[in-house]
């Protein structure tokens, strides 16, 4: 699984030790995140992350993107389609 670096992944990393195929690792540290969670050391967690997020280079608000989208969207359906695609007979 891809997660985000934290203090906690760093540690198991230079350690040099293997990770555990999936689920078997969730078995091995188990109590280890039940108590980081009673700590509320929240940046000990495991952060899961998708191959894409290797790529963020900036973190903005959710509004800013979602306008983005939807301004893009508008241009490429009102503007670019019509210069993309032809509609041709039989």
């Amino acid at each position: 699984m891809r997660n985000i670096t934290n203090p906690l992944i760093k540690a198991w990393e230079d350690s040099g030790l293997r990770a555990l195929p999936m689920g078997l690792q969730g078995l091995l540290t188990r109590d280890l995140i039940y108590s980081v969670r009673q700590a509320g050391k929240d940046e000990l967690m495991m952060n899961a992350a998708g191959q894409t997020s290797g790529g963020l280079r900036s973190i903005r608000p959710a509004g800013e993107i979602l306008d983005e989208i939807v301004t893009t969207t508008a241009d490429i359906l009102g503007r670019e389609l019509a210069e993309r695609v032809t509609i041709g007979g039989p």
